[in-house]
């Protein structure tokens, strides 16, 4: 499982600790990421986001941003200019959106 979080300078957008997979569209093509991925930095590029968890994917669609993976499952994407947003509405994202 993958704790992640997706923010913006101002908010947190989407936080979830049982996040099975996360799909991210980077100016190297496209990665997913799963429990205990390599750490790695990367930059996001304009596409749409996808969070898998139990028999749900979520979709939210960003304009550019970074995506860091840390030790211990921990993904941070920091959007930028835009903040990412639900392409389908779902009970799962923040309340502060």
């Amino acid at each position: 499982m993958l704790h992640l979080r997706i923010l913006t300078v101002e908010k947190t957008i989407f936080e979830d600790t049982t996040v099975e997979e996360v799909v991210v569209p980077t100016t190297s093509g496209m990665i997913g990421v799963h429990g205990d991925h390599t750490p790695l930095v990367s930059i996001i590029k304009t596409g749409e986001i996808l969070v898998k968890k139990a028999n749900e994917t979520i979709p939210f669609v960003i304009s550019s941003g970074i995506l860091e993976v840390r030790p211990h499952s921990q993904v941070i994407i920091l959007a930028f200019s835009n903040p990412p947003r639900p392409a389908l509405s779902s009970s799962t994202y923040c309340s502060s959106v």
